[in-house]
C-alpha cells in the first residue's frame, strides 16, 4: 500500500520585516560584530499564533483548492500558545477555519522541526485511518521573548514571528504539488532547555518582580559549543 503523503497546498504569513541590527541598536546592543539574518518579522499587536496560523491555513486551503470541511486532522506543531493549556491553538484554528468536529485537533510541542515531525505523524495516521486529508500548521510569536538588548542573546536576535500551513492527504483525488515520503530524525537530548523560558512551568510558577516572565535564556551551553557539534563530520558527531 502507498503511504506517501500528498502535497496539496502551502501558505504563510509574514508579520512586517525589521532590520535585526536596527533593533539591537534601538534597545542598546553592540551590533559590531553581529552575523545572521539582516532582517527579522516581528508580529503586529494582534498577531497570536491562532490568528497568523489561521491566516496561513485558509491561504494553504485556498492554494490546495480543498474545503476545511475535507479535514479529518489538523497538527498545530509550533511552540507558542496564546493560552496556557488546556487551550489548543490547534481548536481555535479548526474555529476559525470552519473544520468540522470530526476532524481531530491536535497541538505538537517541537519546535524547529515541528512541521517534518507532523508530517511523520501525519503520514502515519491518515493510513491507520483510511485516508484522507490533514493540515499542518506551524506558528510562533517569539520575538518578544528575545532580550534585543543582550549581547548574550545575540543568536535570538533573528529569531522572529509568523507562520505556515500545508494541506496534505493520502488516498484522495486531488492533485499533488508534491509528495512527501518520510523523514528520519535523531535527538540530541542533552540540549533540552538550551534556549530556556524560565519562568510559567511548575518549577517556577511566576516570575519575581522586575523579570520579564517570557524571556529566553541561553542555559549553560555556548552558540560556538552547539555549532560545532554541527560542524562535525557525520561519523564523528556525538551519538544520540
Amino acid at each position: 500500500m502507498d503511504v506517501t503523503l500528498s502535497i496539496l497546498g502551502t501558505g504563510i504569513y509574514l508579520p512586517p520585516a525589521h532590520a535585526v541590527c536596527e533593533v539591537a541598536a534601538a534597545a542598546g546592543a553592540d551590533v559590531s560584530l553581529y552575523v545572521g539574518w539582516p532582517r527579522v518579522c516581528h508580529a503586529l499587536e494582534n498577531d497570536h499564533p491562532s490568528t497568523m496560523g489561521a491566516t496561513a491555513l485558509e491561504a494553504a486551503l485556498a492554494d490546495a483548492g480543498v474545503a476545511p470541511a475535507e479535514l479529518r486532522l489538523l497538527l498545530f506543531a509550533g511552540i507558542s500558545r496564546d493560552h496556557l493549556p488546556s487551550y489548543s491553538v490547534a481548536m481555535e484554528i479548526m474555529q476559525t477555519c470552519g473544520a468540522p468536529g470530526t476532524c481531530l485537533g491536535l497541538d505538537m510541542t517541537i519546535g524547529c522541526l515541528g512541521a517534518l515531525s507532523a508530517l511523520d505523524i501525519a503520514q502515519g495516521w491518515l493510513a491507520s485511518h483510511g485516508g484522507g486529508v490533514a493540515a499542518i500548521v506551524t506558528a510562533e510569536r517569539w520575538s518578544y521573548t528575545v532580550d534585543h538588548g543582550s549581547v548574550a542573546s545575540m543568536g535570538l536576535w533573528a529569531h522572529g514571528d509568523g507562520a505556515s500551513a500545508v494541506v496534505v492527504s493520502q488516498g484522495t483525488q486531488h492533485p499533488a504539488k508534491a509528495i512527501f515520503r518520510g523523514a528520519e530524525f535523531t535527538t540530541q537530548s542533552d540540549l533540552n532547555g538550551t534556549v530556556l523560558v524560565k519562568y510559567g512551568g511548575t518549577r517556577h510558577p511566576v516570575a519575581p518582580a522586575g523579570a520579564n516572565p517570557a524571556e529566553r535564556l541561553f542555559m549553560g551551553t555556548s552558540r560556538a559549543d552547539i555549532r560545532e557539534r554541527y560542524d562535525l563530520a557525520p561519523e564523528k558527531r556525538i551519538p544520540c
